[in-house]
């Protein structure tokens, strides 16, 4: 006795296919120091520019969940300090776009107020740069050595949300692309990392040696950020996408000043996961 064979099916008439990728929004890590930033802009703007977005806080979490850094939490992360950038924006008409940005995180600011961020520039970023300007070895040729950044003091609350920056260049006729996408020799790119070593050496320095000065004791164990925002990459590897978007970074990041404690590089990554069903289906 025979039964009939069942009806054949396709593949595709069988299953639905779905194509799924990964859109990375943002990438966050934990720095060791300002020598990540090839070129930086510092903010010198005495108000808060940038703030972090609220996903932004969220994944920023997530870097912070083991030692040394789980003692802080969502609040100081939220209060965090932008400081600057490694590049202006690449688009006409926007301020801020996908540069990489860097925030101070302190453990310790349990409240914020209004003068915070000038009482950081005047007593700890402005003096710790203008020692490093004043000592750092300029490249061979350079003809002025640059002068100190000034804090800026004017803006008001239309205003608040444009930056006022300070380009750290290692010599004063010295010319580079503020896009970010030319290289500059190798003698420059020297000298402005020296200026941004010395000048987070003394940031720390100006910060942990002092005793009575409360409003320093406040910013003690600072943890410095870098947020990309804005990177809108796609990608067929949910593993691989981080570091797929951090290799479109190089002249903006120097790796070597990321957090990789115990062998593994920290990092935090924003990203949806996207199912397409094609038409045809």
């Amino acid at each position: 006795m025979s039964s009939s064979a069942p009806a054949s099916k396709t593949l595709r008439e069988t299953f639905t296919i779905r194509d799924q990728h990964v859109e990375t929004q943002t990438l966050a890590f934990i720095a060791t120091s300002l020598e990540v930033a090839p070129r930086f802009f510092l903010s010198t703007a005495a108000w808060r520019v940038r703030d972090l977005t609220s996903a932004e806080v969220d994944i920023i979490e997530r870097l912070c969940v083991d030692e040394p850094y789980n003692h802080i939490n969502r609040g100081s992360i939220e209060r965090a300090i932008y400081i600057g950038r490694t590049r202006h924006s690449r688009v006409v008409g926007k301020v801020y776009t996908d540069e990489p940005c860097l925030y101070l995180v302190f453990p310790h600011l349990r409240a914020w107020e209004d003068r915070t961020v000038e009482w950081l520039l005047e007593l700890v970023v402005l003096p710790a740069f203008g020692r490093a300007i004043a000592e750092y070895e300029p490249p061979a040729g350079a003809l002025y050595r640059p002068s100190p950044p000034e804090a800026h003091y004017l803006g008001h609350d239309g205003l608040r949300d444009q930056p006022a920056e300070y380009r750290v260049h290692a010599d004063l006729v010295e010319d580079w692309d503020v896009a970010g996408s030319e290289d500059a020799p190798e003698e420059v790119v020297a000298a402005r990392r020296d200026i941004h070593r010395l000048a987070w050496k003394y940031m720390k320095e100006l910060i942990e040696n002092t005793e009575n000065d409360s409003v320093l004791k406040s910013f003690r164990d600072m943890v410095l950020l870098v947020v990309v925002p804005d990177t809108n990459h796609c990608s067929f590897d949910p593993r691989a996408t981080a570091h797929e978007v951090l290799g479109f970074y190089d002249r903006d990041l120097n790796q070597e000043f990321l957090d990789k404690r115990y062998g593994k590089l920290r990092l935090a990554v924003e990203f949806d996961l996207i199912e397409e069903v094609p038409s045809n289906v």
